[in-house]
């Protein structure tokens, strides 16, 4: 069974936040928010993409939930803080331009120094988060937005670092904007077979335009990214069901099964019935379901 919910039902995100003891998931999850992970007592392994991810005790990891994703080690960990940023939230906090663009393509982004919260500062967090009053949800948007201003600027890495990078643009708050209204866009739509000019209307812009300020800032084109979203569907279906190929490029938004056969091929360099093999294998051999 498919752990996600379907990211075009998702009308409405909340900030969230869980702080318990880890466990194996069942199988891939994805969702539209940004998630953060700190673990406080020890590490934990996650599967994200085709990537086993080590996140060290006491750091805090972030990446972007759109990327099937699941825990399949929790070690010694005990106590882990487990926050949900809905992506225009986390878009709008005014971090590092290249902390956000190399999460939204896909990387993991890890906090250099460990142990930059604590057990009492996640509680408050959590609190806030079950509050009834209005001001405490502001306050709460902004604590969080803080912690990540302060990952950012203490230093981070990458679990895999760009080869090649160039400097990104400098984002005015309007320019910024209208890059998160068409990723926002192309999250919620991507298996309707978009067309580039779909997503420029989206976000009021003209398509040159839209196709320029986002290669820009994502390194890569808006039908690329669309293809990114499908295929990312496309993987989480092929691992966690039975449903026939075919079946599987319609609904993820492919014209036709060659179509979805040569892009899954181009991206993973696997055959979806490979890549549906290897999940299977992947799952045995991690001991999910067990």
């Amino acid at each position: 069974m498919v752990q996600h919910p379907e990211p075009a039902a998702m009308e409405e995100e909340a900030l969230s936040i869980e702080f318990r003891r880890p466990g194996k998931m069942p199988g891939h999850h994805w969702h539209r928010q940004v998630e953060v992970n700190i673990p406080l007592d020890g590490p934990v392994h996650y599967l994200i993409g085709e990537r086993r991810i080590t996140l060290p005790a006491g750091h805090v990891g972030l990446f972007w939930g759109l990327i099937p994703h699941r825990l399949v080690d929790q070690g010694s960990c005990e106590r882990m803080a487990i926050l949900n940023i809905p992506l225009p939230l986390f878009l709008g906090f005014a971090l590092d331009e290249a902390l956000q663009s190399r999460l939204l393509q896909g990387q993991v982004i890890v906090s250099d120094r460990a142990h930059l919260f604590g057990e009492g500062d996640i509680r408050r967090w959590q609190q806030d988060a079950g509050h009834r009053q209005p001001h405490f949800a502001a306050l709460l948007q902004e604590e969080i937005a803080l912690m990540c201003r302060r990952v950012a600027l203490t230093g981070w890495h990458s679990l895999q670092p760009e080869q090649g990078a160039v400097p990104l643009p400098t984002l005015s708050p309007e320019r910024a904007n209208k890059l998160h209204q068409m990723i926002a866009f192309m999250s919620c739509h991507y298996r309707e077979g978009l067309k580039v000019a779909q997503v420029a209307q989206a976000a009021r812009l003209h398509p040159n335009y839209a196709m320029q300020l986002f290669r820009q800032v994502m390194g890569a084109s808006i039908k690329q990214y669309l293809l990114t979203l499908q295929i990312n569907h496309a993987r989480v279906l092929l691992a966690e069901s039975r449903r026939p190929v075919q079946d599987i490029a319609l609904s993820c938004g492919f014209s036709g099964q060659s179509r979805f056969y040569d892009a899954f091929g181009r991206l993973t360099g696997l055959t979806p019935r490979q890549y549906r093999r290897q999940s299977r294998a992947e799952e045995q051999k991690t001991g999910i379901g067990d």
